[in-house]
């Protein structure tokens, strides 16, 4: 993991908590949901797409060991969780739904356009749900971003045009069931993600970039202030923003800018103040 970015993740997972922080019926901070599963999603793109990106085009690279390790990190939390949500409704006489609970204990909760399921049991859990497909999804698709490179813009172009086409035509009410939770509409921020690794690999090399990172930390932290100032306008505004963008888009630009420019900077740039305190 780039270290640069590990104390953002502890910074996106209490937004993530005050928005589930509830205060006279509502979220203590509403934009702190969308926000901070945006920054995971693509967060998590970037960091598969380093860690696992070339070993996934090798020939020794086996899909279902692959796959296992990904599970062991993912399914005993649940499971554990699931459990403990069981018991608690029990001892409260409140028995929980065991239909909707079916599909959260395989983790495919999230594929049910429909809250009574993607909430059941642990409602969070509709992320974990999300992230194995992406993790399903993960060596397929970098094996075609491989192959299909001088095709990828028309491919991302395809991509683009039916997710803002579906968008557009998707009633408000169901926006959040299929643009929020969805896994196939959250795959498009976890290839953003991706992307960004690669665009992270290729703008390294530049000449500029490498000016850069011989600034000194003063200026460098100066520079890593841009993308907070950009994330802090952004949930000002979030008020202002219809509920089709800020579950969906609002957060692509703002998350993709803070990793990547922390990534550039990853040790040997201004946030040492972040990391080292």
């Amino acid at each position: 993991m780039i270290s640069s970015l590990q104390s953002w993740r502890f910074i996106f997972a209490i937004m993530i908590f005050l928005h589930h922080f509830p205060v006279d019926g509502t979220g203590l901070f509403k934009a702190g949901g969308s926000c901070g599963v945006s920054f995971f999603i693509i967060l998590s793109g970037f960091v598969m797409s380093a860690g696992y990106g070339n070993r996934c085009r090798q020939r020794s690279f086996i899909y279902w060991d692959f796959l296992e390790k990904r599970l062991v990190r993912l399914y005993p939390l649940h499971l554990l969780c699931l459990i403990l949500f069981v018991v608690i409704r029990l001892f409260s006489s409140h028995a929980p739904e065991w239909g909707a609970l079916i599909p959260n204990l395989l983790l495919v909760q999230s594929w049910i356009p429909d809250s009574e399921y993607y909430f059941s049991g642990n409602a969070v859990s509709w992320c974990l749900a999300d992230m194995l497909f992406f993790y399903v999804s993960f060596p397929l698709l970098i094996r075609f971003v491989f192959i299909c490179k001088k095709r990828l813009c028309l491919f991302l172009f395809g991509v683009f045009l039916l997710y803002f086409t579906a968008l557009y035509f998707t009633p408000a009410g169901k926006v959040h069931a299929f643009f929020y939770i969805f896994p196939l509409s959250r795959l498009v921020d976890f290839i953003i993600g991706m992307l960004l690794y690669h665009v992270h690999q290729y703008v390294d090399q530049i000449a500029w970039i490498k000016k850069l990172k011989r600034l000194s930390y003063t200026k460098k932290t100066l520079i890593e202030c841009l993308p907070i100032v950009l994330l802090i306008l952004v949930l000002l505004f979030f008020p202002l923003i219809d509920q089709k963008i800020y579950v969906a888009c609002y957060y692509w630009f703002p998350m993709s800018f803070l990793i990547l420019l922390f990534a550039i900077f990853n040790k040997n740039g201004g946030d040492y103040v972040f990391v080292n305190k």
